[in-house]
């Protein structure tokens, strides 16, 4: 594993974005669309988790985390899934008082030219976070995702604004400053770590068995960000419900016994040589099944049919 080193988060405060950036962002939300929605209770996402974080997360729904979130599958370039909506149904848990949550995480297609192209120093943008909980008329925000050449951490410490609600916005952050940026990161990480622990799981050589027969279902057009004057187009979207006990046995194999996993990730890393120069070292795979390692097949992207 790596270096905790390798976790170091940039220091720097939450801040608003600017018209230009928060402009951009939206522009590319009105260019693509979700490819995959996967639905999961709790059970499942803690499930999902486990493959990359161990016990080290000692309870993601409190916001107490001992692991930074990797970054490297965006340095080693294997991202199966770039644009993508996520639902935790949590409604039967907490005594009743849980929720059903709902977020986009959009990717850019040009992540891997972001990256050739920045300094180590640069904050590297390679997409955004959309979540639901803000997709209503008083406050709605979109948290982009940054990487560092350098260091293995996902973070966002800026935040962008829908719907007209920029000063509501800029009133929730700065009153009281501390807490609301926080609850934001919070909120930001809870829902990258879902979204990580899905590409492991698309990438693992059995796991990935529980994505292979989704339903599908129309994509509605009309949410989009950005309303296009051309042609309407009926788009579909792969829908995929992650059962939380054949989760258990894709990761554990269906033994009475419940042994550790057969197979699971080596995150990639950096290293730093006595010169001084910093290599990435490629992710990858041990135990039992490591033969059979390898990236996911090529998936079906969206489907597009005119009406």
């Amino acid at each position: 594993m790596s270096e905790k080193k390798n976790f170091d988060l940039p220091d720097s405060e939450t801040r608003i974005l600017t018209e230009e950036e928060n402009a951009s962002f939206f522009r590319h939300l009105g260019s693509t669309s979700p490819t995959d929605h996967i639905t999961l209770t709790r059970d499942g996402d803690l499930k999902i988790l486990s493959l990359w974080s161990g016990k080290k997360i000692v309870d993601i729904q409190n916001g107490v985390m001992g692991v930074g979130i990797p970054s490297d599958i965006f340095f080693a370039g294997t991202i199966p899934l770039l644009d993508c909506i996520i639902t935790v149904d949590e409604q039967n848990y907490f005594d009743g008082y849980g929720t059903l949550t709902q977020c986009q995480i959009s990717i850019f297609q040009d992540y891997q030219e972001r990256i050739f192209l920045a300094q180590e120093s640069d904050d590297i943008c390679v997409g955004v976070l959309v979540p639901e909980f803000f997709n209503v008329e008083s406050i709605g925000i979109i948290i982009p995702i940054k990487i560092q050449k350098g260091i293995n951490y996902m973070f966002g410490n800026s935040v962008g604004w829908q719907k007209g609600c920029k000063e509501i916005l800029e009133d929730f952050i700065s009153y009281p400053h501390d807490n609301n940026s926080k609850y934001i990161a919070m909120m930001g990480a809870e829902w990258i770590s879902t979204w990580y622990g899905i590409q492991i799981a698309l990438l693992h050589p059995t796991v990935k068995e529980i994505f292979n027969k989704p339903q599908r279902t129309t994509y509605n057009i009309k949410e989009a960000k950005v309303k296009h004057k051309s042609k309407r187009k009926v788009r579909y979207i792969k829908r995929h419900v992650l059962d939380a006990a054949r989760l258990e046995k894709l990761i554990h194999g269906e033994g009475k016994i419940n042994r550790r996993a057969l197979i699971w990730p080596v995150i990639g890393h950096w290293r730093t040589l006595k010169s001084g120069k910093k290599i990435f070292i490629q992710p990858y795979w041990k135990g039992e099944l490591k033969e059979m390692k390898k990236a996911a097949e090529e998936r079906e992207r969206i489907i597009v049919e005119p009406s």
